[in-house]
């Protein structure tokens, strides 16, 4: 690689890095609230599938919930500030990496698959990463983005793993050969593998795309070279792909024997027979598509029509037969990935596909094909680039509103400063009455109409309780209730 575009990589990546961990750390902070937050940040999982568990195969989502809130002991009881404070640092800096990742890794398949240089490729891949936020922007301020999730929780458990399995997808996309671990190093291979085995086993949501890019890679194979190879040769020839499928069943089998599969039929919001909840499934998933914001959708539509004139005029050359070849099996992976979507949703709870963490799979693979229809165009028209740096300032101007643009990532939906003084409020309280030499305290949390008093219920602070005695950030037990009280209602602008 030519010292220039390592350049480029990095000052790339670095700015798409700051950006993003200004947006999730301070303009934006995503604090750990309700019990799940408080539970998964706490909990060490075992890095392997657990069958009968309460998630048996969902390891990624928990191991990085579980580091983010240990790291952030650890930098607390170094002195780095109070606790709230490192936890939204590492939890902000945790989602902006793997954002980080998953822009350059679109970029990356923007300059293997269509040799792209480095203005064209930087002003694409920030037009995909603009289209994440533009898409749900329909009202003056509190709209959702791609990244959004209802909580800390969703965040690991949803919005990460999507991202994680995107970025693989894209990089297999990018491969030009049949098996991705041959001719790499030992290092590289075990990189490989450790990649799969997280992705597969993360979230049947995101891994939708990992698994839906394998079978069909593996289908492809299968009906081009199948007899050529014979049945022994075309396995082995095909091992990668056979072996990510036969993980992501295994996964979607293990995680049916959990305690939450046990449970989904409480957990739904609507009960009736399946086609009934099927159909409400895919209603809501194409509303929420459809409503999504106008430009977003002008901008899918343009991509269309430039498919269309790519049809037209780009398939006698070998580039444009190769980007209509590329655009037509991402297509293949978006209607897997909503089919599979909309029927796990018609199972766990229609309601998911309404929310952008449940569909960011299928949203972001219709974002790849809008982008990757658009560089198809200026391959053919490579003139036309230079409106590029016009389209991105209109784009951007499009997504930004007068007033708070975006909603905060919190289960009570308030401002995320507000959130996070809360919860800092609660924490430092046990860490006082502990420096006081209490040994029990009641620490103070706003009043719901909740008969737990959820999101802030008398389990919420036990086991911080247990993180901060473990690291040292507190010097004996402590027992810990909760005194809701409307007052922080008040002082918060929480609604009961």
């Amino acid at each position: 690689m030519k010292r220039k575009e390592q350049w480029t990589n990095f000052i790339f990546a670095a700015a798409v890095l700051v950006s993003m961990t200004v947006f999730f750390v301070l303009i934006h902070p995503i604090p750990i609230m309700d019990e799940d937050d408080v539970i998964y940040s706490v909990l060490i999982r075992k890095a392997i599938p657990i069958p009968g568990s309460w998630n048996p195969s969902r390891l990624m989502p928990e191991v990085l919930a579980s580091f983010c809130g240990n790291a952030a002991a650890i930098l607390t009881r170094f002195g780095f500030g109070h606790f709230i404070h490192c936890q939204v640092a590492v939890a902000g800096t945790l989602l902006s990496l793997f954002i980080t990742a998953y822009v350059c890794v679109f970029r990356r398949l923007l300059c293997r698959k269509f040799g792209m240089g480095r203005f064209q490729s930087c002003c694409l891949a920030v037009l995909f990463l603009e289209l994440h936020f533009l898409v749900y922007v329909v009202a003056p301020e509190g709209n959702k983005h791609m990244f959004h999730s209802y909580n800390e929780c969703c965040m690991f458990f949803y919005t990460i793993p999507a991202l994680f399995c995107g970025a693989l997808m894209m990089v297999l996309m990018a491969e030009e050969t049949e098996n991705p671990l041959a001719g790499k190093s030992l290092f590289r291979r075990s990189l490989w593998v450790t990649a799969v085995y997280f992705a597969v086993f993360s979230d049947l949501y995101g891994s939708i795309l990992l698994s839906a890019c394998a079978g069909l890679r593996l289908l492809e194979n299968f009906v081009k070279t199948r007899k050529q190879l014979g049945r022994k040769r075309f396995w082995k020839q095909n091992a990668f792909w056979a072996a990510v499928l036969v993980l992501w069943l295994l996964a979607l089998l293990l995680e049916g024997t959990g305690g939450r599969a046990a449970n989904v039929n409480s957990m739904s919001n609507r009960k009736g027979p399946l086609l009934m909840l099927l159909g409400d499934s895919a209603g809501l998933f194409f509303r929420t598509v459809w409503n999504t914001n106008l430009l977003f959708r002008l901008i899918a539509l343009a991509a269309v029509l430039l498919f269309f004139f790519l049809l037209l005029h780009g398939r006698r050359s070998e580039t444009g037969a190769t980007a209509i070849r590329l655009i037509l099996n991402t297509a293949c992976v978006g209607v897997l990935c909503t089919v599979f979507i909309i029927l796990l949703s018609a199972v766990v709870s229609p309601d998911y596909t309404g929310r952008p963490e449940a569909i960011f799979a299928s949203v972001a693979v219709l974002m790849v094909l809008m982008v990757l229809c658009i560089a198809a165009f200026l391959q053919q028209l490579p003139r036309l680039a230079v409106l590029l740096p016009i389209a991105l300032l209109f784009v951007f101007s499009m997504t930004c509103t007068r007033y708070r643009t975006f909603a905060d990532i919190n289960s009570v939906n308030i401002h995320g400063q507000a959130a996070v003084a809360l919860e800092d409020e609660i924490y430092q309280s046990i860490i006082t009455a502990a420096e006081e030499g209490k040994w029990d305290v009641g620490v103070r949390v706003p009043k719901y109409n909740e008969v737990s008093n959820w999101p802030h219920d008398g389990n919420i602070g036990a086991p911080i309780a247990e993180l901060f005695l473990k690291y040292g950030i507190i010097d004996h037990e402590i027992y810990v209730w909760t005194d809701p009280t409307e007052e922080l209602n008040l002082k918060y602008g929480i609604t009961p």
